[in-house]
């Protein structure tokens, strides 16, 4: 009987989870229950641990008696293969397993600011510009806010 664990690098392999493991106080999946998955796009850890616990939490994965499992989760990290492994396991049907599935790109949070420099003594004509990918040059300027209104007001 070969028992489905984390790596033994991760921090929630503590001799307490051990032994829980080990006198079947948390009921892990057997090595021969996990199935090839799909996942182009995985999930952070932080978001996989939130899902596999509400995963857990959910009646068909009453089998593996979750309560003590999802403590050790919510208290350690474990490695990315084997949340996705239990993940896939608890619920196979979520969105990350799916092949047409593309994580939302996050918007860049920056605000173009355009910001006119009297160039009449020729300082920036003669600086050497960073290269932006084709030949063009580009001078990336980020104010806050308090220093976009200073200069507004100018």
């Amino acid at each position: 009987m070969r028992i489905l664990l984390p790596s033994f690098k991760s921090p929630i392999v503590t001799v307490e989870f051990l032994r829980q493991v080990k006198t079947g106080i948390i009921k892990l999946p057997k090595i021969d229950d996990v199935r090839p998955f799909v996942c182009i796009f995985p999930p952070t850890i932080k978001k996989l641990r939130e899902e596999l616990v509400t995963a857990l939490q959910l009646p068909s994965s009453a089998d593996m008696e979750p309560e003590i499992l999802i403590e050790h989760i919510e208290k350690r990290s474990a490695d990315k293969e084997w949340l996705l492994q239990l993940l896939h396991l608890a619920n196979p049907r979520l969105k990350y397993f799916q092949r047409d599935y593309r994580p939302e790109v996050k918007k860049n949070d920056q605000v173009e600011f355009v910001l006119t420099v009297n160039n009449e003594d020729g300082f920036f004509s003669q600086a050497t510009m960073p290269q932006a990918g084709k030949g063009r040059a580009n001078l990336r300027l980020i104010f806050s806010e308090e220093e976009r209104a200073e200069i507004k007001k100018q």
